[in-house]
């Protein structure tokens, strides 16, 4: 019997009898390394939302004294 097993701790696993373990293993590695992209992903989108938020606050002195 052929089971797939969707759950959000390790992905998706086909269980095989033993080779579930691998293939969560593997899966947990994946996972592991797209969470530290999405972390660095984070990171640059808050560091664009700073310079967002200086330049509307600039464009907005200068409207003002317009």
């Amino acid at each position: 019997m052929v089971e797939v097993i969707i759950s959000s701790a390790a992905g998706i696993m086909l269980s095989i009898g033993s080779a579930t373990i691998v293939l969560a293993v593997k899966l947990g590695k994946i996972e592991q390394h797209l969470i530290s992209h999405d972390g660095q992903f984070t990171a640059v989108r808050e560091w664009t939302d700073k310079i967002e938020e200086k330049v509307n606050g600039h464009i907005h002195d200068h409207l003002k004294g317009l």
